[in-house]
């Protein structure tokens, strides 16, 4: 009974994919026989909601990320105090995460958001 179902569903899917629901709008459908992707052209506003609240979270993580280790590096060098071998470790640390937060996080969040790499002719294989 449930192969039945099953078998009507999906040729269902294969026959009629002008009233597909928006969430199998993208769906790949596999027969027996073939394969056939099935595209959206136009997005929901739902998609683009979730990339602006994708792009609003990486923005803060990676301007506080950058702004905090600032704030670490400044006050060691305008405070005379703060100038010992201990915080010149910590100040190394900060530099570090600084440049991982300006040089790594910004090409993650962009590969995050668009699904590809936009940078350079070369094609980075994302593992699945």
């Amino acid at each position: 009974m449930i192969v039945n179902a099953m078998a009507s569903f999906s040729a269902t899917l294969t026959t009629t994919s002008a009233n597909l629901p928006s969430m199998l709008q993208n769906a790949t459908i596999q027969n027996k026989t073939n394969i056939t992707t099935i595209e959206n052209p136009h997005p929901d506003w739902t998609d683009l909601l979730l990339l602006i609240v994708k792009g609003f979270i990486f923005a803060t993580i990676i301007i506080s990320a950058v702004l905090g280790n600032a704030l670490v590096i400044i006050s060691v060098h305008r405070h005379r105090k703060l100038r010992v071998i201990t915080n010149y470790y910590v100040v190394s640390l900060a530099m570090a995460d600084m440049l991982v937060a300006l040089c790594a996080m910004t090409f993650n969040a962009s590969v995050a958001l668009s699904g590809k790499w936009l940078f350079w002719l070369f094609y980075v294989r994302r593992l699945e």
